[in-house]
């Protein structure tokens, strides 16, 4: 399964998937993957490994990672969270520098377990809902937390890797302006052609596809508030023309953005 971080507009969730496919990729929140069944290919950084069933994962906000499901029917829970939602790990949450913490739950102490037995059953209960009430999911994830040693060591990335993570941060953080190859170049201080090779050879995809992508997953993300008008999604989203905005939306989500915004708005209000 696929999902989508921009459409991720809340401070923590807790939900079950299958068959995960998340490619290399980086976002703002901090991260939990727990495998309940089967296996998971994980690359954080540089570094690659297996997660079992009965692993778990914690990555801190803004990691170069990828998550993908290697046996049939693998099961994992996960928790995505703003690091300030757990007040009390948030220095540490962004302190960890694209550091990483890997463990079987088995070595989790009697707290640790019950906290993570806590989060299992939070997330079978919600992962269909909207409604979600997640004062109780904040408890469980300061509890969970609590039990493991969080490093805050520097975790070092090198060469392509950390231009690729230069690279996805810059785009985080300028979504809205400029993002052509020519400007991101200049600003990495690299060529156009090398940028090009290396964002491809390391993500997966052309650097030009994963910006307009991610400019499609924000204004699908703005589009179910239902404040917000399609002109205002499309340039909040750092779309140069709504023409543009309308044909790229039709082209990945085989809808216009306006067909999209009432299918939503009709289920949530059903």
């Amino acid at each position: 399964m696929n999902f989508n971080y921009e459409l991720m507009d809340i401070s923590a969730c807790c939900f079950f998937t299958t068959n995960l496919n998340a490619p290399l990729h980086m976002h703002k929140l901090a991260e939990i993957v727990y495998v309940t069944y089967g296996s998971v290919s994980a690359i954080i950084n540089e570094h690659s490994f297996i997660l079992n069933e009965g692993s778990y994962v914690i990555t801190s906000p803004n990691t170069l990672h990828s998550l993908i499901a290697i046996t049939p029917q693998t099961e994992t829970m996960i928790s995505l969270f703003q690091p300030n939602f757990v007040t009390d790990f948030d220095k540490k949450l962004r302190h960890m520098n694209n550091s990483f913490v890997c463990n079987s739950a088995n070595n989790l102490n009697n707290y640790g377990t019950l906290a993570l037995n806590g989060l299992i059953m939070f997330g079978r209960e919600n992962t269909a809902r909207e409604d979600v009430d997640i004062s109780a999911l904040k408890g469980l994830l300061h509890v969970f937390l609590s039990s493991i040693q969080l490093d805050t060591s520097e975790s070092k990335i090198s060469g392509s890797y950390e231009l690729c993570h230069k690279a996805l941060l810059y785009i985080d953080e300028n979504i809205k302006s400029d993002l052509s190859l020519k400007t991101l170049s200049a600003e990495l201080h690299v060529s156009p052609y090398y940028l090009s090779h290396e964002f491809s050879r390391k993500i997966g995809i052309p650097i030009t596809k994963y910006i307009n992508d991610k400019r499609l997953n924000i204004a699908a993300s703005l589009l179910l508030k239902s404040s917000v008008k399609i002109t205002e999604a499309a340039y909040e989203a750092g779309f140069s023309s709504v023409r543009t905005f309308n044909r790229r939306f039709l082209e990945s989500y085989k809808t216009t953005p306006m067909e999209y915004k009432q299918e939503h708005l009709t289920k949530k209000y059903q």
